[in-house]
């Protein structure tokens, strides 16, 4: 992975996550049918729950983080910009998976960066359970997406095609089920095992045909732990991976639609790279230029 390819990939992730967030916040806790009667379809920016471009606490966490990395090099010393987050940005209670599953995204990045292993990943994610003091659940969802970020981005010339992505016993899905089967034998805890929802996403998305993405996300289930809006956006990515829709799509489902599109965003972006996104949306992206150079800048100084 040389530098250029990875200065794309690092700021269409860092983008599409907030990009997706913003395009989701109008939808934040609709049904997709109150959605369509509002909006029609979320294909732009619309007012609601602030203004339009403007980005929530999903976003903020893991810029935060992003920062952190481009000054320090690494994630020693979280507590304070989290500390500093917490203060200003507050989490919604109703929703226990917001602004936590984005933190994780930037650890993946500085997992494909750094080339780290899978113990790797697992032991950068400690950081963040430990400071937020989470769930042993929580911290399974956090670690197994940065684990999907890294190898986006890390093995980005072998998943080109369906059959890389999921449909092979050594596809991503199929060694991400593989890496949560080994960290969910080591709990007790026996409810949102996710070993079992991404064997679930990974079915659906070989039926031939696949089902529309709001009918099975609507089988999945619309709660904002952590295990659904993990799986729910991991289907929602891999239904379309380099299709900027998708995460239109995505908002226009509506209940935790700025986390479910903030990290679909991420994983688009992660895959398909800067040219997925219209330029007219970037430019109306609340401090989307920032956004992009520090996904730019992210990566020169992690691959130095």
């Amino acid at each position: 992975m040389d530098r250029e390819f990875a200065g794309n990939r690092f700021a269409a992730c860092l983008l599409g996550l907030t990009l997706g967030d913003a395009l989701g916040r109008p939808a934040a806790d609709l049904t997709p049918y109150q959605v369509l009667r509002k909006f029609q379809f979320i294909d732009g920016f619309f007012k609601g729950n602030g203004e339009p471009g403007q980005y929530t606490c999903e976003s903020r966490a893991a810029l935060a983080i992003s920062s952190h990395l481009l000054k320090h090099g690494n994630l020693e010393g979280l507590d304070e910009p989290l500390a500093n987050l917490a203060l200003h940005d507050p989490p919604d209670i109703g929703s226990p998976a917001r602004g936590f599953l984005p933190m994780f995204v930037p650890v993946g990045l500085y997992a494909a960066a750094k080339g780290l292993d899978d113990h790797g990943v697992k032991d950068c994610c400690k950081k963040i359970v430990v400071l937020t003091k989470r769930s042993r659940s929580d911290a399974i969802a956090g670690v197994l997406l940065a684990f999907v970020i890294r190898e986006i981005v890390r093995n980005h010339d072998s998943l080109l095609n369906p059959y890389e992505l999921y449909d092979s016993d050594r596809s991503l899905l199929s060694r991400a089920m593989g890496f949560c089967l080994e960290m969910e034998s080591k709990t007790d805890e026996t409810e949102d095992r996710l070993y079992e929802k991404i064997g679930f996403v990974r079915k659906r998305l070989m039926e031939r045909p696949q089902p529309d993405m709001a009918v099975l996300v609507g089988t999945m289930g619309n709660r904002a732990t952590t295990a659904e809006c993990l799986c729910r956006s991991t289907y929602c990515f891999l239904y379309a991976p380099d299709d900027f829709s998708t995460i239109c799509k995505t908002a226009s489902l509506g209940g935790s639609a700025p986390l479910d599109a903030s990290l679909v965003g991420a994983l688009v972006g992660a895959y398909a790279g800067l040219a997925v996104f219209p330029q007219d949306m970037k430019d109306q992206l609340e401090n989307g230029s920032k956004v992009e150079a520090l996904g730019i800048k992210l990566a020169e100084r992690l691959m130095a």
